[in-house]
């Protein structure tokens, strides 16, 4: 239903775009950004395609909402037409984590929060799915009363590439509904454990919001225990998806309203052979408001 959507917004917008005023082009500069990141970032299996490992964002659980850092560069933007463009785009990210959260099967968080089962039940994850696949790890995992998996991880993304686009543009300096499609490639570095819990505990109360994300729950892996851990350290792919709401692009400044940047990275294969689970780095950047003052 999503995709079907997103579909018909962008035949929408190129009908729209065909009607759209010429622009100015964005130009290099320093910008400055008011927002949040939101980690999704997942686990998958190697020998089966199951993830273990997951975060649904909209239930929130440890999903606080990083602060970005505020301060950013922008490269020159070229337009390929009235309504469309590319540029290069260079960002950089750390995403640190503590207790991801188990993929539940069979209902979600909310449910077992609103059902007040604050332990999260084997009987509602893949845990048992794990052991089966990977055997090697079956004996720990047999002597948890209550077991669910878990991951902790820390790395930093440098990433660099090319983003191609189309909006709407009601005048020469106001744009509307500018979306993008990027690859580029990056440079991982850091490291991630992939544990047992017994339980995998969800806080009875929802915890006050540190982020413009708002309030979140918070989960924790009681009696952890680490069945493996894992540096990082290689290059991979990288597709970026970024949209803008609003933009008014001025000659030595410009402004933009209502922005959401997703970036995902495709694990390397270098992990896929090496361990049972796979990390698949994503995460959403959020802009309430930015500017960009022009070179």
């Amino acid at each position: 239903m999503k995709f079907k959507s997103l579909l018909l917004f962008l035949l929408l917008l190129l009908v729209f775009c065909g009607h759209s005023y010429a622009t100015k082009p964005r130009e290099a500069g320093i910008g400055i950004k008011y927002g949040y990141t939101t980690d999704g970032t997942s686990f998958q299996g190697t020998a089966d395609t199951t993830q273990y490992i997951d975060r649904d964002t909209s239930e929130k659980i440890n999903n606080r909402g990083t602060t970005q850092i505020p301060v950013f560069v922008q490269l020159d933007e070229e337009l390929l037409g009235d309504s469309s463009f590319t540029y290069w785009f260079f960002d950089i990210t750390r995403l640190i984590q503590k207790d991801h959260p188990p993929a539940l099967r069979g209902g979600t968080y909310t449910d077992l929060v609103e059902a007040k089962n604050y332990e999260v039940p084997t009987a509602n994850t893949y845990t048992a799915a794990f052991a089966n696949f990977y055997p090697q790890y079956s004996s720990i995992i047999d002597n948890a009363s209550n077991p669910s998996l878990s991951a902790d991880y820390y790395v930093t993304k440098i990433t660099f590439g090319k983003t191609w686009g189309i909006f709407y543009a009601s005048s020469e300096r106001h744009r509307w509904m500018s979306f993008g499609l990027g690859i580029g490639i990056n440079y991982i570095e850091g490291s991630y454990s992939i544990n047992v819990c017994d339980p995998y505990l969800l806080s009875s109360e929802v915890s006050s919001k540190v982020s413009p994300n708002g309030d979140f729950r918070e989960g924790i892996c009681k009696k952890k225990t680490e069945l493996y851990a894992a540096k990082i350290n290689h290059f991979s792919w990288e597709l970026n998806m970024p949209l803008k709401l609003y933009s008014y692009i001025g000659d030595t400044f410009e402004f933009n309203f209502g922005e959401v940047d997703f970036l995902l990275s495709t694990p390397s294969h270098y992990l896929k052979h090496e361990n049972a689970l796979e990390p698949n780095f994503s995460y959403q950047a959020n802009n309430i408001i930015s500017t960009v003052v022009h070179f």
